[in-house]
């Protein structure tokens, strides 16, 4: 079945913590990985609007050549 709970020895620890140091380290390249995306996606969010704006605005004036 499982592990139990409280680990029995030193050794259990010891392992353990190997195990669980190494998942820290992977969750925390994972999360870091995820924060540099959801930068991106808002800095893409954030500035198309505005430039598609300001490229819309610079067909109008280059066809009409009234803003």
């Amino acid at each position: 079945m499982g592990q139990a709970l409280h680990p029995v020895t030193d050794r259990e620890s010891a392992e353990r913590i190997k195990l669980l140091t190494t998942e820290n380290a992977q969750l925390r390249a994972e999360l870091g990985s995820i924060k540099d995306r959801l930068e991106n996606v808002e800095r893409i969010v954030t500035d198309r609007p505005s430039k598609l704006a300001r490229e819309i605005d610079a067909l109008a004036i280059d066809k009409g050549g009234n803003a």
